[in-house]
C-alpha cells in the first residue's frame, strides 16, 4: 500500500501536469514551469531553454519575473544551456561543474550550486528545449523518476503554444492577404514602399587620366625629324623625346657664320685704310655693328638648334600616339606632342551627360567599372564638378566630373576606359522613379 508521501507526490503531479494544460500563454506556461515544479521537488534555481528546435533561448527563471540578457550571468547561462542542448540527451541527467569545459567552470560556483539536472523536453522525437534544475545536494533517483513522469506534459503543453502562435500568425496573414482586404493591402504596401529611401545615381563614361602630368609642346615651328621612344616606355628627367629636322636652321646658321667672318674681314680691311682715307673711320662703325648684328643672330640659331631636340620635364611614363604618325608631321609652336605622367598618379575623368546630371557634392561616392573587369568596382572620390557643360568628343553636352582614388586603391593603368556610378543623396523611391519623366513632362508641357 502507497504510503502518504507517495500518496502527496503523485496528487502534486496531477495537479502540476493539470495547471501545465490550463496555461492560457507561453509567459504563463514558463512561469509555472520553473516556480511551480518547486512543489514537487525541491531545488535553488530553476531555468527553461525552449524554442523552435534549431533557435531555443531562455525563457524563463525562477524568482526572476524578467531578466537581462546582456547581464555576464545571462551570457554565461546561456552558454551552459547551448553546450548541454548539442548533447542530444533522451533521458534526465545530472552533472557538475566538474563535467562541463573549462572555460565555463571558473563561474559555476559563483553563480549556481554544486548540483545540477537537465531534463530534455521532447514531442514526437522532436526535441523542443530542456528544463535545468540546481541544488546544493545530490540528485536522487527518485528525483529522476518523478520529473521523468512531468516532462512530457510540459513538453506537450509548450509545443501546442508554439503551433498556436503560428496558427494566429497565419490568421493575421489570411485577414490581411484576404480576398476581400487584399487590394487595399496592396495598395497600402506599395504606397509605403515608395517612400522608402535610397541613394540616386548616375552612369557615366569615365577613362583613367594621368594627374599632374607634364605637356610637352613643340618649341617652334618645324618638321618632326625622328622619334626616340615608343608609348608607355619610362623616362628619366631629360631624356630625348623628339627631333625636329634641322637642314634650315643649319643653312642659315652657315650663311650667318660666313657673313659674320666676311664683315670681320672688310671691318679690318677699313681699319688699314683709315690712317690714308678719313672717309673709311666713318664706314668702320657700320661694318661693325652689321658684325655685331650677324654675331646675335648665329648665336640665336645655334640655340634654336638645341630647341630641336625635345627632352622629358619629368620622370614618368610617355603617354601619346602611335610613333609613325609623328614621323615628317609639321608642327607649330606650342602644338602638344606627349605628356609625361607619374604611373601611380592618375585619376577618374568623366562626362556625364546632362541629362543624367543630379547635385553631387566633394567626397561623394564613386565606382569605377573598367570595360576590361566590368564586375570589380574600383572606389574612387569625386572632387571637381565643372559649372559648365561643354560639348565631348561626340558633340553632346556634358559636364566634366573627376575623381581621386582611395588610398588603399592601386590606380589601374593610365588609358584604360569604363563606366562610372556616382552616387548621390538619398531621396524616396517615388521621386527616384518620377524624376525624369516629370523632367519630360516640365518640358513638353512649357512648365
Amino acid at each position: 500500500m502507497p504510503s502518504e508521501a507517495q500518496i502527496k507526490a503523485l496528487s502534486c503531479l496531477v495537479q502540476l501536469q493539470q495547471q501545465a494544460c490550463l496555461a492560457g500563454s507561453e509567459e504563463s506556461l514558463g512561469f509555472h514551469i520553473v516556480n511551480e515544479t518547486y512543489a514537487l521537488i525541491q531545488y535553488r534555481q530553476a531555468v527553461l531553454w525552449c524554442g523552435e528546435e534549431n533557435h531555443p533561448h531562455l525563457v524563463a527563471i525562477s524568482g526572476l519575473p524578467s531578466f537581462d540578457m546582456q547581464s555576464p550571468f545571462m551570457q554565461w547561462l546561456k552558454k551552459l544551456c547551448h553546450w548541454k542542448h548539442q548533447q542530444a540527451l533522451v533521458e534526465p541527467e545530472s552533472f557538475s561543474a566538474a563535467d562541463i569545459p573549462k572555460e565555463l567552470q571558473e563561474h559555476w560556483l559563483e553563480w549556481l550550486p554544486e548540483h545540477a539536472l537537465w531534463l530534455p523536453l521532447y514531442y514526437q522525437k522532436r526535441k523542443i528545449g530542456a528544463l535545468l534544475l540546481v541544488r546544493q545536494e545530490d540528485w536522487q533517483e527518485a528525483d529522476h523518476v518523478l520529473l521523468a513522469q512531468l516532462c512530457p506534459t510540459y513538453s506537450t503543453a509548450w509545443y501546442v503554444h508554439l503551433a498556436k502562435n503560428k496558427h494566429q500568425w497565419r490568421q493575421v496573414v489570411h485577414r490581411l492577404f484576404g480576398s476581400k482586404n487584399k487590394k487595399w493591402f496592396v495598395f497600402i504596401l506599395v504606397f509605403m514602399l515608395l517612400w522608402i529611401p535610397i541613394r540616386q545615381s548616375a552612369l557615366a563614361p569615365a577613362q583613367v587620366s594621368a594627374l599632374d602630368a607634364a605637356v610637352i609642346r613643340a618649341p617652334l615651328d618645324g618638321v618632326i625629324d625622328d622619334v626616340h621612344v615608343q608609348p608607355n616606355q619610362l623616362v628619366e628627367k631629360g631624356a630625348l623625346l623628339f627631333s625636329l629636322d634641322d637642314v634650315e636652321i643649319r643653312a642659315r646658321l652657315s650663311i650667318a657664320v660666313k657673313e659674320v667672318a666676311m664683315l670681320n674681314a672688310r671691318y679690318q680691311q677699313a681699319v688699314q685704310l683709315s690712317s690714308r682715307d678719313v672717309n673709311q673711320k666713318s664706314s668702320m662703325v657700320i661694318l661693325r655693328a652689321q658684325a655685331s648684328q650677324k654675331k646675335s643672330e648665329v648665336v640665336f640659331l645655334k640655340s634654336m638648334l638645341q630647341r630641336l631636340e625635345i627632352r622629358a620635364t619629368k620622370a614618368g611614363i610617355v603617354i601619346f600616339s602611335d610613333p609613325d604618325s609623328w614621323m615628317g608631321r609639321p608642327v607649330q609652336t606650342g602644338e602638344r606632342l606627349l605628356m609625361v605622367a607619374d604611373a601611380k598618379q592618375a585619376e577618374v575623368k568623366m562626362q556625364l551627360a546632362v541629362g543624367d546630371s543630379l547635385t553631387f557634392e566633394n567626397g561623394s561616392k564613386v565606382a569605377l567599372f573598367l570595360n576590361m573587369y566590368p564586375l570589380e568596382a574600383i572606389p574612387a572620390e569625386l572632387y571637381y564638378y565643372s559649372y559648365q557643360a561643354i560639348s565631348d568628343e561626340n558633340g553632346m553636352l556634358s559636364y566634366e566630373l573627376r575623381a581621386h582614388f582611395a588610398a588603399a586603391v592601386i590606380p589601374p593603368r593610365i588609358g584604360l576606359r569604363g563606366t562610372a556610378k556616382i552616387y548621390g543623396k538619398k531621396v524616396p523611391i517615388i521621386y527616384y522613379l518620377l524624376r525624369r519623366p516629370l523632367a519630360a513632362a516640365r518640358q513638353w508641357l512649357g512648365w
